[in-house]
């Protein structure tokens, strides 16, 4: 595998469960740092999920949300699960969810401890455009995302307060091959 994209959490048992009979969840503390195509997603839930989808979403401005790419997974059982999917997301996107409840408590598992929190709203809303979301500021929510970097394309990480002429290689590419794929060099 060129490169591995991770986003989201790991999908564990936790400490609470916001049921809700159908809602659209989406990730917070962790966005994609590579442009590429998810692979799998790992979800827990203590009661079964049906009507699945999953989705890359995108900041529109403060808690408005759209999808840019998504698939329908079907149904998640109680527990631990992995779901293999193909679709695509960008540096920055989140990992985001919706389902309907199953079950007296149909939901994702969440602890109240995290820093950047989730944003969930009451019903289907993959796909979405310029949807508002409500952010719960501390909760981590039981899914993750796992895919590859694009091929062929421009795989770089988000690099912050990098000067260029600091880089030397890139995945194990000399700058100046990349410079001339791209042709600089």
């Amino acid at each position: 595998m060129a490169g591995e994209i991770l986003v989201g959490n790991d999908a564990i048992d936790r400490v609470s469960t916001p049921g809700i009979s159908e809602a659209t969840w989406v990730d917070r503390e962790h966005s994609a740092t590579l442009n590429g195509k998810l692979k799998l997603i790992k979800v827990y839930s203590p009661s079964p999920i049906i009507n699945v989808r999953a989705a890359s979403f995108y900041v529109v401005s403060g808690n408005n949300l759209s999808t840019r790419d998504w698939v329908t997974i079907g149904s998640v059982p109680s527990g631990y699960s992995e779901h293999v999917v193909d679709f695509n997301i960008e540096v920055g996107d989140y990992l985001g969810l919706c389902g309907t409840s199953d079950g007296p408590n149909g939901s994702l598992d969440v602890s109240t401890n995290g820093s950047l929190g989730a944003w969930r709203t009451a019903g289907l809303h993959i796909p979405a455009t310029n949807y508002a979301f409500t952010l719960y500021s501390n909760w981590v929510l039981s899914m993750q995302g796992i895919g590859d970097i694009l091929v062929g394309g421009p795989a770089i990480a988000v690099l912050t307060g990098v000067l260029s002429g600091s880089i030397n290689t890139v995945n194990n590419i000399a700058w100046s091959e990349i410079a001339k794929i791209n042709g600089v060099g």
